[in-house]
């Protein structure tokens, strides 16, 4: 029976480096893609918030940072009962711009850290470096809680952690940097320009499009073997297969819906699932579909059925871009 102050579905744990310790992370989340900024994110997310969902996933380009800050504040719950994930995107790519960018989503968020700051995707390979170098700055400053990456092939986590996998350059003494805001100094610019610090922190997440119909399991065997925790975005396929007779057939077994038997597949796996709906019904169906503590919940997939699913993986890419396939 699972803890009652866990969250539905419990907790999966990232590392935390610069204190060497790890960070809890719900493993439902819940996600913001392409809920328009202001009323309609606001109402979503302060609803997720009302049934059960302390994981919430936003980013810069979703543009409705604001909006998700804004349902935080106005929920009244403790902050350390939340855990805030966003991202950051291409066009901020490199040190200093990173750095800009990961202050203005502070701000936007009224928060005074995130739990997870993930780079969106892999972009450019001139400025990858330089990036991820940030990402550990902003680590070891205290203002995310773990970094990761998004949308990262095995190639781009291959150099990811040849980079990254060294200790401090300068008589190994770590530079703290003690406040981060939007308006981020020279001096702490040139400070990072010249010293090129680079800590020993490898990814400890990685967000990527996951559900039977696109298993990645080349990412995700790679990711497992290097302590890469692994979120599934899209878990639902955007809808494009919930119709699939296969599918159906197994959730008739269950008494459940499609959509519930694809989280339940992505949990099962040991996923961190990100599922989205601004309908309050589907959201406590997606919740219900990750509970264990109650009788009427309490349902898992069995391994024959597992296999099935298994089976459907046809590579289905369900976004007009794939980044994995970025060089």
């Amino acid at each position: 029976m699972a803890n009652a102050n866990e969250p539905p579905g419990g907790y999966a744990e990232i590392a935390n480096p610069p204190q060497n310790t790890v960070v809890k992370i719900p493993r439902l989340g819940f996600g913001t893609y392409q809920i328009p900024p202001g009323y309609e994110t606001e109402q979503a997310v302060s609803a997720a918030l009302k049934v059960g969902y302390r994981h919430i996933d936003t980013a810069a380009v979703y543009q409705n940072e604001e909006s998700v800050g804004a349902a935080i504040k106005k929920s009244g719950l403790p902050r350390e009962e939340l855990f805030v994930t966003t991202k950051l995107w291409n066009s901020d790519h490199g040190f200093e711009r990173t750095l800009h960018a990961f202050g203005r989503s502070l701000h936007k968020l009224e928060l005074d850290y995130v739990d997870l700051y993930l780079v969106h995707a892999p972009g450019s390979p001139r400025t990858r470096d330089e990036t991820w170098r940030a990402m550990e700055s902003i680590l070891e400053a205290g203002k995310a809680r773990a970094v990761g990456v998004s949308n990262f092939g095995v190639k781009h986590l291959e150099h990811l952690l040849k980079i990254c996998n060294y200790r401090p350059a300068v008589n190994q003494v770590r530079t703290r940097v003690a406040r981060l805001t939007s308006d981020l100094s020279p001096p702490f610019l040139e400070c990072y320009r010249a010293l090129r610090i680079v800590f020993d922190y490898r990814p400890a997440d990685n967000q990527i499009e996951l559900h039977p119909y696109n298993q990645r399991k080349d990412i995700v065997g790679y990711c497992r073997e290097n302590g890469i925790a692994l979120e599934a975005y899209a878990p639902l396929t955007r809808g494009r297969k919930l119709n699939d007779p296969p599918l159906v057939e197994i959730a008739k077994k269950y008494h459940k819906a499609t959509a519930q038997i694809l989280i339940r597949w992505g949990l099962q796996k040991g996923f961190i699932v990100i599922a989205k709906s601004t309908n309050r019904e589907r959201m406590k169906m997606n919740l219900e579909a990750s509970l264990s503590q109650l009788p009427v919940t309490d349902f898992e997939i069995g391994p024959d059925d597992m296999a099935k699913l298994d089976a459907l993986d046809e590579k289905l890419v369900t976004d007009i871009w794939d980044p994995t396939a970025e060089p």
